[in-house]
């Protein structure tokens, strides 16, 4: 399987349909190692086989998963930090078309907001800022805003309002692209991306605004679905992995998603 996931990935690459800044992967190597510490087997269906046992459940936020054993925790932890997933990435240019930031849970979307502030004060500029989010209904019992605002969308728009902006990138335009449900389901990262680009195809290139450690599945989706013509990049800040609860849960639902992008 490990010889697998090496010629996938350059199938994948030498067919890629955007263009990305920067090119990022997991390690087959480093792959292999978190699969046979978890009992998958290398030499089956590792997609299949993760989004069964690493994948949340249907209807299920990543809040609302549970952590690990305290062992396989420490192992994800300590092979997390090795493959730098916690560790924030910052935009590879200083020029962008559009600055597009992307839905998540209300303080996400906070830290999301507050480190575009703070690329644009390091010099980093863009002449828009696109907002993908969409019509999720907000958890009262984890998210903030629920006394004013319904869905992510609402959030979101409320974050940005009262966001301490500098000046000139407050009279930027901002462009909401909000997501319907389908049939009762959440729209997905791939569903907002999509609603973007049947409204406009050929955006010009982009700054997408993420978080770990969920970056380089952003990462992925982005390379599957934007046109050769956009140049884009991700950028997020890092986090302390042992400040959340279920951070080992979370991640290992991250890469079972990134390997369904890259490798399904």
């Amino acid at each position: 399987m490990l010889k697998k996931l090496i010629l996938c990935f350059l199938v994948f690459t030498s067919s890629l349909c955007s263009v990305p800044l920067r090119d990022f992967r997991l390690d087959p190597n480093a792959l292999n190692e978190l699969f046979l510490h978890f009992g998958i087997d290398p030499n089956g269906d590792v997609v299949e086989q993760t989004q069964e046992k690493w994948l949340r459940k249907p209807g299920q936020e990543r809040w609302e998963m549970d952590e690990l054993s305290d062992a396989d925790r420490a192992f994800v932890f300590d092979w997390a930090n090795r493959q730098a997933l916690f560790s924030p990435w910052v935009p590879a240019a200083l020029n962008f078309d559009n600055a597009v930031l992307l839905g998540a849970s209300t303080h996400s979307m906070k830290v999301r907001v507050a480190y575009l502030v703070k690329l644009w004060t390091q010099g980093h500029r863009f002449n828009m800022i696109v907002w993908l989010t969409g019509e999720r209904p907000l958890d009262p019992t984890y998210e903030e805003f629920t006394d004013h605002c319904y869905t992510e969308a609402d959030a979101a728009q409320t974050i940005m309002a009262h966001s301490e902006l500098p000046e000139e990138m407050r009279q930027l335009p901002i462009l909401y692209i909000i997501a319907p449900m389908k049939e009762g389901n959440r729209p997905t990262r791939v569903d907002t991306v999509k609603d973007w680009l049947s409204m406009d195809s050929r955006p010009g290139s982009c700054l997408f605004i993420s978080g770990q450690p969920f970056c380089m599945n952003d990462y992925a989706v982005m390379v599957r679905l934007l046109s050769s013509a956009i140049d884009f990049d991700v950028a997020g800040v890092g986090i302390n992995p042992d400040r959340y609860k279920n951070g080992a849960a979370v991640l290992l639902d991250s890469i079972a998603r990134y390997l369904y992008v890259f490798y399904n």
